[in-house]
């Protein structure tokens, strides 16, 4: 296995600044902290992964909130990944998906370890607010047959009383006519609610097909549970996340006396955030009779999307980009990445750049293994593309990635196009191969050309391009920007200030287009 030393230029920095020093097994430095930054073992294990942490022999990791006070700690990683050459197919798989899991927890929008915790995270961050639900002169209008004599069904314990009256009720009643409700069916997460209503050609819906959801608590619920409601709010998050062009989704909780109402609403605008409406406790005519009367009008149902007749399963959030939403999705066996755009224009214009880009690198020799995304098929708002790469990490980027970078770079600049984006949140690794992906083109332009700057943001952009409406890309912005962002990736957390020194250099020779001194300088900055 190798094991990850910052080089002899990166050290002799990083070691001048920090109270803090995380070490490994080696001795080598992986982090230098500032305790004033209030560091704690969870913000560690962010960004070296999860590991034993110690203090003169005494380990602090057991309590992840804990702050570190300063002084050099050892870290000890509980899982070292093997980098064998070559890797055995197994092994790559294996491999490929771990990545896949941990990329999932870090992109996901929670850092919740409990229901309880999601819920005060959401309240937390104004996502969550009181719904006043409508009063209903006669319930009975609205509620299905089964239900209309409400005072009669049995009251009890959840498990053996509440759950089984809704199964009876599911399997001997047409509570939603034209619909489908079924009991315990469709997994969402790693729950499964108590009734899910979905269409009616679908024998076991999956997050993306459900049309609505409900669950059942026992007699001593009183709707106010915080658990039960993050549960609630997260069930709805699901179904919005499978289907990103859903809006809103209803939900409801009940012990056969009483009913909380949810309502799960996906913003119009950026970031388009999930919040709810969560209503108090009702009596259970008027919360079953205002939940149908709502799912009637308007469920917010829309089948799950399809590109090309292809049905496109979402899997998880990529996250959110200047011009597109990106989703990891299976496409007929085949996983893909999902972009989602604000408009068709912009998805044919990216086709274009990422066909210009393909046919620079594809003219080229050398080069191949510094990949460029391939279109597998477009329609309407959606563009397909592969492959779905995982992050670098300080841990995994290595001198070759730097070197096929760099080499890809100056191809497309022969070519005359400029990428205007490149930093390491568009830049992944292909784990199976080996392979480094350059992604994310929709800005790429010309070089020639006089473009609004809406390219690289201001915190890794070339010092001619910040604060300005107009400029003419070059392509020493594209390497000052990988210069800048690989800076961030290897020494997390160190002053700009400090990283301007660590990486002038390599600034300098990206000012003259100077690739192999670019090369040269950044992998003296790393010792694999």
């Amino acid at each position: 296995s190798h094991s990850y030393r910052l080089g002899e230029d990166t050290r002799s920095v990083l070691k001048t600044m920090g109270d803090i020093q995380i070490i490994d097994t080696d001795g080598a430095l992986q982090l230098a902290l500032d305790s004033a930054d209030g560091i704690t073992i969870e913000g560690v294990h962010q960004e070296i992964g999860k590991c034993t942490i110690t203090l003169n022999g005494v380990t602090k990791s057991i309590n992840t909130t804990w702050t570190l006070v300063p002084g050099t700690y050892l870290a000890t990683p509980k899982r070292q990944a093997v980098f064998a050459d070559p890797l055995s197919r197994e092994d790559n798989e294996s491999i490929r998906r771990l990545a896949k899991v941990v990329y999932g927890l870090k992109s996901r929008d929670s850092k919740a370890v409990s229901y309880a915790d999601y819920y005060h995270e959401k309240l937390k961050e104004g996502r969550i607010n009181d719904w006043i639900a409508p009063l209903i002169e006669d319930p009975k209008i609205y509620l299905p047959e089964a239900l209309k004599s409400w005072q009669s069904l049995e009251q009890g314990p959840e498990k053996d009383v509440i759950k089984p009256c809704w199964k009876r009720l599911i399997e001997t009643s047409d509570l939603f006519p034209g619909h489908s409700v079924g009991y315990e069916v469709g997994v969402l997460g790693t729950k499964i609610p108590d009734i899910a209503f979905f269409p009616p050609n679908i024998s076991k819906p999956r997050a993306a097909e459900y049309e609505a959801y409900g669950d059942c608590k026992g007699q001593s619920w009183s709707g106010t549970s915080l658990s039960e409601l993050g549960q609630g709010i997260q069930y709805g998050h699901r179904i919005l996340d499978a289907n990103p062009l859903r809006t809103h989704v209803y939900g409801f909780f009940t012990n056969n006396s009483l009913v909380v109402l949810i309502k799960s609403t996906r913003s119009r605008e950026t970031p388009y955030l999930v919040h709810w409406d969560v209503s108090g406790a009702l009596t259970f005519g008027q919360g079953m009779a205002t939940f149908f009367r709502l799912v009637h009008e308007d469920s917010g149902y829309l089948p799950p999307p399809t590109v090309q007749s292809r049905l496109v399963s979402i899997k998880g959030s990529l996250g959110q980009g200047r011009t597109c939403r990106a989703y990891l999705a299976d496409c007929i066996g085949m996983e893909v990445v999902a972009k989602l755009y604000d408009c068709n224009e912009t998805v044919i214009e990216d086709v274009r750049k990422l066909a210009a880009a393909k046919a620079a690198m594809q003219g080229s020799t050398g080069v191949h293994a510094c990949q460029i995304p391939t279109v597998q098929g477009s329609e309407d708002r959606w563009l397909l593309v592969t492959p779905a790469g995982i992050p670098f990490t300080f841990n995994t980027i290595r001198h070759n990635h730097i070197r096929k970078l760099v080499s890809a770079l100056k191809v497309v600049h022969k070519a005359g196009i400029v990428h205007r984006d490149v930093r390491f949140a568009n830049i992944f690794h292909l784990i199976t191969d080996g392979a480094v992906l350059l992604n994310d083109w929709g800005s790429s332009i010309r070089s020639e050309s006089l473009e609004l700057v809406a390219g690289c943001p201001d915190r890794w952009a070339h010092p001619e391009i910040r604060g300005v409406t107009e400029a003419v890309p070059l392509p020493k912005h594209d390497l000052y920007s990988l210069i800048s962002s690989l800076g961030d990736l290897i020494a997390p957390g160190v002053s700009p200030e400090s990283l301007a020194i660590l990486l002038r250099g390599a600034f300098q020779a990206a000012e003259i287009c100077n690739y192999d001194q670019v090369v040269e300088c950044l992998v003296r900055l790393l010792q694999h």
